[in-house]
């Protein structure tokens, strides 16, 4: 029964997911690489990014079997700097002009062990520019021909920490929460044009949990590429935990 279910979610998400296109910030990342790897094998073309140049990103292509121009493109950009933000958007203009389908950011930004006084205006500057600022860009650019087709996925890649804080994260913790606002800010304004907008929160990857299966970034892939489904037709404006149980009891 439960594999029965299982294969049948399998397949809507391959099944509405093929022939459409997505746009993944991070590729590089843990979560990124296993979102881009999963799109591709649900037939979805890729475009994906992330800061390093082109040639030093080969490994990525050969270690997920992919064809650069075949099955996804990768465009370099420092989502610190606004011109190379507006150099992706004309980038993409020219390889997909109907635009994209779906939006998964996945890029992030991140330094921990400061006191809040302690972080520099240089440091919180970046990461408010890679996790928010970016997001917010992006999404801002994608929404007009999405909204023009009448359906779109938007997922942003939170954290458990845009949820709840520990000392000495303040910048990263400001920046998560505030995907999660944004989250159900654009939700709000989208609904009636057939896009959904959700967040995931992944929590860390070791301790104690209830769930004693291995949490892998395969698995929060996974739950991605579902909210890109058409089984999720009706999810938007969440933020989902996705933490094993760490934080039920």
């Amino acid at each position: 029964m439960v594999q029965s279910w299982f294969m049948s979610i399998r397949k809507i998400m391959s099944l509405s997911l093929g022939g459409k296109t997505a746009l993944v910030t991070g590729v590089t990342g843990h979560i990124g690489k296993a979102v881009v790897k999963g799109l591709v094998e649900a037939e979805c073309y890729v475009i994906g990014t992330d800061r390093f140049p082109r040639y030093s990103v080969d490994d990525l292509f050969e270690e997920l079997q992919l064809t650069s121009g075949e099955n996804m493109t990768y465009i370099a950009c420092d989502l610190t700097l606004t011109e190379d933000i507006e150099k992706l958007f004309k980038a993409i203009d020219k390889e997909r002009p109907d635009g994209m389908d779906i939006f998964i950011n996945a890029a992030a930004s991140f330094s921990f062990g400061s006191l809040i006084e302690d972080i520099s205006l240089e440091q919180w500057k970046r990461e408010v520019s890679i996790n928010l600022t970016a997001a917010f860009m992006i999404t801002q650019y994608i929404l007009h021909k999405m909204k023009k087709k009448g359906w779109g996925r938007i997922v942003y890649v939170s954290s458990q920490l845009g949820l709840k804080a520990i000392p000495k994260a303040a910048a990263y913790i400001t920046t998560k929460a505030g995907l999660c606002g944004l989250t159900r800010a654009v939700s709000v304004e989208t609904a009636e044009n057939g896009i959904t907008v959700n967040a995931v929160c992944p929590g860390p990857r070791e301790g104690d949990r209830i769930c004693t299966d291995i949490f892998t970034n395969k698995k929060i892939a996974s739950f991605i590429m579902y909210l890109c489904s058409s089984g999720a037709d009706n999810m938007t404006g969440t933020s989902t935990s996705i933490d094993g149980g760490l934080n039920a009891t």
